[in-house]
């Protein structure tokens, strides 16, 4: 039996009252990891997606192409970001940063969008940050991180990366995120979960105005790549 047919033949109450269920469906909507999505059994198709981004979408269409991050406070928010610790989803032992510990870190969030569904509550908090040109989200569940994302890291587009490079990025686990960020630089965003002891990683870089990639990592391993156009 498969991995996921052994999770589902294994669960002992209704997948919707199942605090992990609620962390894959924001993941999801906001962009997760690609590990996130393997463990979610049947299509959905859910309507709060876009009322949970509102408020960071408003604030984010108030920026312009000129406020483009330095390399400075591109390594700034990349600290900022990997200090927030995030809980497993399956290891119910593994717990991340608290709600306090991360408006301790970043100060209080720009927007909150609250919801309690069975006897989980959730939390998705956006922080606008660096005058409104980087914006950082964290999905929490019973006030613990469960998954994190950061946008419009690198507003200014590379035109140097080319179709043969992303073409020849392995998916076979022999090639890491650190080779990624050597090759490519810093991407434009990234979206992180944590599930079964899998840290997954998507992160898109953009080549130019209407052309980009996202690789996806599992535990710093590239496991699929897609181009966008």
């Amino acid at each position: 039996m498969g991995r996921k047919e052994d999770r589902m033949a294994t669960a002992k109450k209704p997948i919707a009252k199942r605090g992990w269920f609620w962390l894959l469906v924001f993941l999801i909507l906001g962009g997760g990891g690609f590990a996130a999505s393997q463990f979610i059994p049947f299509d959905f198709d859910l309507p709060f997606g876009n009322s949970a981004s509102k408020d960071s979408t408003t604030e984010e269409s108030k920026t312009t192409t000129e406020n483009t991050n330095t390399e400075e406070d591109i390594v700034e928010i990349l600290e900022l970001y990997r200090s927030i610790n995030l809980s497993d989803s399956i290891a119910e032992d593994v717990k991340g940063s608290s709600y306090d510990d991360v408006v301790a870190l970043l100060g209080e969030p720009s927007s909150n969008v609250d919801s309690e569904i069975g006897e989980t509550k959730t939390k998705m908090a956006i922080w606008n940050t660096f005058n409104g040109k980087t914006t950082i989200s964290v999905n929490f569940s019973d006030d613990f991180a469960i998954g994190k994302s950061v946008a419009k890291l690198v507003s200014k587009a590379d035109d140097k990366t080319t179709t043969a490079q992303f073409e020849a990025v392995p998916t076979d686990g022999s090639y890491t995120y650190e080779q990624a960020i050597e090759e490519f630089g810093a991407p434009d965003s990234l979206s992180d979960s944590l599930i079964d002891n899998v840290h997954a990683t998507t992160a898109f870089w953009t080549t130019n105005v209407e052309q980009g990639f996202t690789i996806h990592f599992d535990n710093d391993q590239a496991v699929t790549k897609e181009q966008v156009s």
